[in-house]
């Protein structure tokens, strides 16, 4: 079964991994004291605390998570561990990191703090970092989790795990095979459509997730996309990336011709698409 999905380019939403979050103060009415008259005692300050709303917007499981990999490229770290990734925004008040906690049977785990490069954030995405505002949160679970009523949990709330993401998290690894295509490739353009095409080999259904860069026109290296899609079992699904190229010119001197080379980085081995452009 062949379907097509759209996925919005870089700098378009937030949901794959990467960011800061601004934090704001707590919010609320400041301690209030009254004055004594004649012998009588002050009275004891108030503290009104405003209770944090959470919106959880969408949680998902998947192998491994997209971060920088080097100055100018993404790439997708620890794909044989599961991971859960929550996309939250906290209203009304303030939480910490740490107030998050991803509960499965007796298992309770905080989320994830990434040491990875100089950096770990890339793009719009953005790790959840304490106050108020949205961000992602990343839990890593162990290699069997209980799948025993699964869920996020916060102070005074929580989102429980669906019949679909249960079954995700009690099944093993799927394998995910991805090729690239590159869609509109008339002379001259600077806006091209990358297509990724994933097929599910196993007998469960899967989350695929891709880091994309691309070498050339006119640059070195640099990120376009995070990749990630649900494939239901033995079945292919065609993802649309939107990559704006800047401006390129041919070689006066050499063959006429450009050219431009995609490399698709996943826990199966990935792909590589070169092309060759036309001035």
């Amino acid at each position: 079964m062949r379907r097509r999905a759209l996925l919005a380019s870089v700098g378009g939403s937030l949901a794959a991994l990467a960011g800061c979050i601004d934090s704001l103060n707590e919010t609320g009415d400041l301690p209030t004291e009254q004055s004594p008259r004649d012998d009588t005692p002050t009275d004891t300050p108030t503290e009104t605390e405003t209770k944090a709303s959470v919106t959880v917007s969408s949680v998902v499981h998947q192998w491994g998570y997209v971060v920088p990999s080097s100055p100018d490229s993404i790439g997708v770290m620890k794909t044989d561990t599961r991971y859960v990734v929550a996309d939250i925004a906290v209203e009304g008040g303030t939480l910490d990191r740490d107030d998050f906690a991803w509960t499965d049977g007796d298992s309770e785990v905080r989320p994830t703090v990434l040491e990875e490069f100089y950096r770990t954030d890339w793009g719009d995405d953005q790790w959840y970092d304490g106050g108020d505002g949205r961000g992602l949160l990343l839990f890593e679970l162990p290699d069997d989790p209980a799948a025993d009523a699964p869920r996020l949990e916060w102070p005074g709330g929580g989102w429980d795990a669906d019949e679909s993401l249960v079954g995700q998290l009690s099944a093993p690894r799927p394998t995910l095979n991805a090729s690239l295509s590159l869609r509109d490739a008339s002379a001259g353009a600077t806006e091209r459509t990358v297509e990724v095409t994933v097929t599910n080999e196993s007998d469960h259904e899967g989350r695929y997730l891709g880091a994309l860069n691309r070498v050339g026109p006119m640059v070195a290296y640099t990120p376009v996309a995070r990749v990630s899609a649900m494939v239901g079992a033995g079945e292919t699904e065609t993802l649309t990336v939107a990559d704006d190229w800047m401006a390129y010119t041919v070689s006066e001197d050499g063959d006429g011709t450009a050219s431009v080379t995609y490399h698709l980085d996943d826990g199966d081995g990935g792909d590589t698409l070169e092309v060759e452009l036309d001035g």
